[in-house]
């Protein structure tokens, strides 16, 4: 029976809630966090050099480029209410990738923050900003997850705190939103 050689691939069932085995990165999460609520302060250091970046970098392209003080003051307030709320993490339990997470938590303290609009330097990058910014918070975040970050449907939906059916609504609505704008700016 030659056909049963090679490597066994476990087959993921969508539907089902038996979840694969945590990866390397993940099992990096679960014991920093636990290790940050046990006070460890190279862990906590360790933790906010993995996850920074990639935190700024989305509400940094949230804000818009004339923002980046703005950009780093949210990130801190994200991280400061993620320290709070990391018990899931330190004790295994959590539902969604940190990743994932702390971009819902930034979602969240952005549409919590009055940012004083700047200068539009006129470019399409601008452009589109500006547009982003009349959405609703929430299709700003399933916009900007989907076009900024690059997300999956299934981690938009996590990352958003929706299902996947009504993240793709949302999506759908605010890129339906997000072209008329972009069609009307055209026809001036």
């Amino acid at each position: 029976m030659s056909f049963l050689r090679g490597p066994v691939v476990p087959i993921q069932n969508p539907k089902s809630k038996i979840q694969n085995p945590p990866d390397a990165g993940t099992q990096l999460d679960y014991e920093l966090a636990r290790r940050i609520s046990e006070g460890d302060r190279e862990a906590l250091s360790r933790f906010v050099d993995r996850h920074s970046g990639p935190v700024y970098a989305y509400i940094a392209r949230r804000l818009g480029p004339e923002y980046e003080d703005q950009a780093g003051d949210v990130t801190r307030a994200t991280f400061e209410r993620a320290l709070r709320r990391l018990k899931p993490y330190a004790r295994g339990t959590a539902s969604a990738p940190m990743r994932l997470w702390l971009l819902r938590l930034a979602s969240q303290q952005l549409a919590g923050e009055v940012i004083t609009p700047g200068e539009q330097t006129g470019n399409e990058f601008s452009r589109l900003h500006s547009i982003v910014t009349e959405l609703s918070p929430r299709q700003q975040t399933v916009f900007s997850l989907a076009l900024f970050e690059g997300l999956a449907p299934e981690e938009i939906a996590a990352a958003s705190g929706l299902s996947l059916p009504k993240a793709m609504r949302v999506l759908r609505s605010s890129l339906k939103r997000a072209a008329e704008a972009m069609d009307d700016g055209d026809e001036a």
